[in-house]
């Protein structure tokens, strides 16, 4: 799914209307719409049983709200709306709100509104994707209003309001944060990132008919998409009837320093369910007995010392090399990993330590081999780059970097975004927070390098893992909460995640929205 900018979406809008399509037309279909998906999402209600308070703006997005008023009072819900804004309305938006009236359908003030017997439904259509400043006045009082009716469900239309669709929000604006965000058409980039999370709980994407222009996409920075499961699963290749375990490659991964041997068992561990044929870890020698206890599936190379990884290794027989789980920042360690990128010639993946060794030596960043995968969180990102700021500026720097050094940059975080070298950026939109816990990154790690040794492109062994990491994660907390699951249990739940992606499995049939 691409990510368009509100601007194209206007143009698309444009564009509808140019091909005979009135505006006012979009307008009622945006409102059926998100009204029969209003009512799917409260679980098809009774009228009687909730009470739907509608905040409109006085743009074409209150518009939707006023059809979206009337269809609910049609239905019989008790309905009431609260205008916002002032007298100057936009043409479709006045035809409806004066549809509204001739109706007879309730009109209250911001500070009277929502006070009922039954469960309220708020539904926020004040703003659309176009603002780029921060609420003021009468919006401003009808945000804070919405905010503080704890007990109500909140639904925006398009976005919620206040919210930015393309730019930085300074750190003290204010929006709605809703439960459910229906948004029109297609996804903006600002709800791909981690500091826009808050405002809403999932997205649902309302297809309303509009016809993209024909060189919409032909604008040179176009680089935004969203993955989906229909993507994942047409990636994954099947596996030959008569094949061998060296036909899916021998993986081989690098991790373990002192006290964090941990890490290499769950690279390890993740790296063998991906379906790779072999895998060998090197680890200090200190790790021998844990290793061969925990992985029984997994050959071991040991380095030249009790705690740290030193020494030199021959790879020439490898698929592919994962290198960083904790592994350390020793002298000694990174002379390891200089060695890996000058003479491998296989893909590899760069994580956790390996990153920061990277940032201390942003010169080797020029000697990595095309395609060399990088997974840094936020932290090791900002050693790498220098850039602090989580949203769109990291974005784009994620990206130039991919571009400049021809490698991919999966950067970890609540929408994982991998930077490809061609300028692509592909969200994630599986995960939960459940999976902020210490080792999640070392097992997409691992799955990383078992999908690049089977024979992988790395572009789609990163779409995959960080897809199907995430999927693994969401099956583990609905059978273990957020809270109470651990990576181990993440990775118990990949072979379900991979059975659901071969089933033709939606994101919707395990949790809704993207």
């Amino acid at each position: 799914m691409r990510i368009l900018t509100s601007e194209q979406i206007r143009n698309c809008d444009s564009y509808t209307i140019s091909q005979g399509i009135t505006s006012y037309a979009l307008m009622e279909k945006a409102g059926e719409l998100c009204t029969a998906e209003i009512l799917r999402t409260l679980g098809n209600p009774k009228p009687g049983s909730v009470v739907f308070v509608v905040f409109c703006g006085p743009g074409n997005n209150g518009g939707d709200g006023y059809v979206i008023a009337r269809l609910l009072a049609k239905k019989g819900f008790e309905t009431e709306i609260v205008h916002v804004g002032g007298a100057s309305l936009t043409e479709d938006c006045r035809l409806n709100r004066d549809k509204c009236i001739k109706e007879g359908l309730s009109f209250s003030e911001i500070n009277d509104c929502g006070i009922f017997d039954l469960p309220v439904c708020i539904i926020d259509s004040i703003f659309g994707s176009g603002i780029n400043r921060p609420v003021e006045n009468d919006y401003l009082k009808a945000v804070r209003r919405i905010n503080t009716m704890k007990k109500a469900y909140v639904i925006s239309v398009d976005m919620p309001s206040g919210l930015y669709s393309e730019h930085n929000m300074p750190a003290n604006a204010e929006a709605v944060a809703c439960d459910t965000l229906l948004k029109i058409h297609a996804p903006v980039l600002n709800l791909m990132l981690p500091q826009y999370q808050c405002f809403f709980n999932e997205i649902r994407i309302l297809d309303i008919g509009l016809i993209e222009p024909p060189d919409l996409f032909s604008v040179k920075n176009f680089q935004y998409f969203l993955c989906s499961g229909k993507l994942v699963s047409g990636l994954i290749r099947p596996r030959p009837r008569a094949a061998h375990k060296g036909v899916f490659g021998h993986a081989f991964i690098v991790a373990g320093g002192k006290g964090k041997v941990g890490a290499a068992v769950l690279s390890a561990k993740a790296c063998l369910r991906s379906g790779v044929g072999l895998l060998t870890v090197f680890a200090p020698k200190s790790a021998v007995n844990i290793i061969h206890s925990a992985l029984p599936e997994a050959m071991l190379q040991t380095s030249d010392e009790d705690e740290i990884i030193k020494g030199k290794s021959s790879i020439e027989n490898y698929s592919s090399i994962g290198f960083g789980p904790g592994c350390g920042t020793e002298k000694e360690t990174q002379s390891y990993l200089k060695q890996l990128i000058q003479n491998s010639q296989v893909p590899m993946v760069i994580d956790a330590d390996g990153i920061n060794i990277l940032a201390e030596n942003k010169t080797w960043l020029a000697f990595l081999k095309p395609n060399t995968i990088l997974t840094p969180h936020p932290g090791e990102f900002f050693r790498l780059s220098g850039v602090k700021e989580v949203g769109i500026n990291q974005i784009e720097r994620a990206s130039e970097l991919a571009q400049r050094h021809s490698i991919i940059i999966v950067l970890k975080g609540a929408r994982t975004a991998i930077c490809l070298p061609d300028s692509r950026v592909f969200f994630n939109p599986t995960g939960n927070p459940g999976m902020a816990k210490g080792g999640s990154g070392d097992a997409l790690t691992g799955l990383i390098t078992g999908l690049l040794a089977q024979g992988y492109k790395p572009a789609d062994a990163s779409i995959i893992a960080v897809y199907l990491h995430g999927l693994a994660g969401d099956i583990a907390a609905q059978k273990f909460t957020e809270y109470a699951m651990i990576t181990s249990d993440l990775i118990s739940q990949i072979p379900e995640a991979f059975a659901m992606l071969h089933s033709g499995f939606n994101l919707t049939d395990l949790q809704e929205g993207v």
